[in-house]
């Protein structure tokens, strides 16, 4: 997983990280998860032209973990609002409404991120790739994060580690 990013004012991408993962299997998940670091209140993620996941409101949503509020997907003028409430993505196990598609093979997956309304610093959004619905499960992810300051990668190497 490489993962790139660039502001509206760049030309260009930028590199921000690379990480190789593992899945056991051949499907895996892509999407868009949402956390507010709070169980049961919700964080408001914004974004758009997200090229692999086709109509983000008719696709599946799910919760990973317990997060105490059902997800909500909203699309209005080709703007997408996710919210979803949950304990985190990071650590042993996650907690997040979770927007997504299986797949297989190679991908390319894009997206204009343009909001995280927080419930908090730990808050989450962003792009997703992981190996299956659970909440210890493997990923890789290219969040907005406020405590980071901006854009951040989290991965889980295997199935219930850190």
């Amino acid at each position: 997983f490489t993962s790139y990013y660039k502001t509206v004012d760049d030309l260009v991408y930028t590199k921000l990280n690379e990480e190789i993962i593992e899945f056991s299997g051949t499907n895996f998940y892509v999407g868009i998860p949402v956390t507010s670091h709070v169980n049961g209140q919700l964080a408001t993620f914004t974004g758009s032209n997200f090229e692999i996941l086709d109509d983000v409101y008719h696709l599946p949503v799910r919760d990973v973990g317990e997060t105490g509020r059902a997800i909500e997907v909203v699309k209005a003028d080709g703007i997408t609002t996710i919210k979803a409430a949950g304990t985190g993505i990071g650590g042993t196990t996650d907690s997040f409404g979770y927007v997504n598609k299986k797949f297989s093979g190679d991908i390319n997956f894009t997206a204009h991120l343009y909001l995280l309304a927080e419930e908090n610093l730990d808050s989450k959004g962003g792009l997703m790739i992981r190996a299956s619905g659970s909440a210890d499960t493997p990923h890789v992810s290219l969040l907005t994060n406020p405590r980071a300051g901006g854009l951040t990668m989290f991965y889980r190497e295997s199935a219930g580690g850190e």
